[in-house]
């Protein structure tokens, strides 16, 4: 059981690191001395592959939460299918919340330079790693929009605030 003092110090730092192209590693920063504890994400053999489109506001919402990122990945829960997207640079996984260690499906290969305006979909591949990815894939098209949005809303703002003194308008003076 951890006290209530030293649970006001604990720091929440997620990063995913990329390991032999199939595994990942989810390291939290639990405490001030940088322990760090270590999960790992597998992927089998695919079982399918399929071109799709991610649409624009989804795509740009993704990227502003990357660029925000201190350690470049963000984790997003989906809670609507108890699962997990772990966004990198590169890719987004998604893990099954009953198989924690699993990835079901993995969107790579995003093409955002083959749209002419930041209001088009973005062209990607979806790589199934489940049977059923096909239906997996559809109902995260759906959900992940409304996860990263929710998180988007939810994340502070890292940078420091500065108040402007504004001048003192001159007595008998007409703005």
């Amino acid at each position: 059981m951890i006290s209530d003092e030293r649970h006001k110090h604990l720091l929440i730092a997620l990063s995913a690191t990329r390991l032999l192209g199939r595994r990942y590693t989810l390291r939290a920063v639990k405490d001030r001395k940088n322990a760090m504890d270590t999960i790992s994400f597998e992927r089998e053999r695919a079982w399918a592959r399929s071109d799709a489109m991610l649409p624009a506001a989804t795509y740009n919402l993704a990227r502003a939460l990357l660029a925000a990122s201190r350690t470049g990945n963000v984790f997003v829960p989906i809670r609507a299918m108890q699962y997990l997207a772990v966004i990198d640079p590169e890719e987004i996984i998604f893990v099954d919340g009953q198989y924690k260690r699993w990835v079901a499906v993995a969107w790579r290969g995003f093409r955002p330079q083959a749209r002419a305006a930041l209001d088009e979909a973005v062209a990607y591949q979806a790589v199934y790693y489940d049977p059923d990815g096909d239906q997996i894939q559809r109902r995260l098209q759906s959900e992940i929009h409304k996860a990263v949005a929710q998180r988007v809303t939810r994340q502070r703002p890292h940078g420091g605030a500065h108040i402007l003194a504004w001048p003192a308008a001159k007595q008998g003076s007409v703005d």
